[in-house]
């Protein structure tokens, strides 16, 4: 089943993503054009955050994150202090190709990893919130922006304002602020 996490790479590099988990193995697609792809191009590990709905979203917006650092063989791998669990995986291989959707042509790469360990930081699991599930539709949306043009990328915004109604409804006052924050940011 693919999960909703936020990976952490290189030097303070976060990514919310979904990642495709089964037993001690993860498999991601990173698409061209991110800090993340050239990130894990090249690294052997990467940190894999479980973490709430809201700080996947929050991660599409900006690198600005709570971070420490776990420390592999004095290389440092950034990780969100706020995380539920953090998982360390190990890159086992790599495969580069094209992929087509709606939106065009990409290049992409599958990146297959193993969990070599796991830390629980913060069992502290708060209730699912609708704001929050609203808040990562929101993300999706606005990460793709970048690649719609004219009508599409009108139907797309329309999309993300209906989803902020829900975030109004049922969102707190955090809630509110990072929606308005997806519809106001500039690509």
């Amino acid at each position: 089943m693919k999960q909703e996490v936020v990976i952490t790479s290189g030097n303070l590099n976060q990514a919310p993503m979904g990642a495709f988990l089964s037993d001690n193995n993860v498999l991601l697609h990173v698409f061209e054009g991110s800090h993340t792809y050239e990130n894990l191009k090249v690294d052997k590990f990467y940190i894999l955050n479980i973490c709430s709905p809201y700080l996947v979203a929050k991660a599409v917006l900006d690198d600005d994150f709570d971070s420490e650092f776990l420390n592999l063989d004095g290389k440092k791998i950034p990780y969100l202090k706020d995380a539920y669990k953090i998982l360390l995986i190990e890159v086992t291989g790599r495969k580069f190709v094209e992929y087509k959707n709606i939106y065009g042509k990409s290049k992409l790469m599958v990146v297959n990893g193993i969990n070599i360990s796991e830390s629980v930081l913060n069992d502290d699991y708060s209730p699912y919130s609708r704001a929050e599930g609203a808040l990562v539709e929101m993300a999706v949306i606005y990460s793709r922006l970048g690649i719609l043009n004219g009508t599409k990328k009108q139907e797309a915004y329309l999309n993300m304002k209906i989803f902020m109604e829900i975030v109004k409804k049922v969102g707190s006052t955090k809630h509110l602020e990072l929606g308005r924050r997806f519809l106001t940011a500039k690509l």
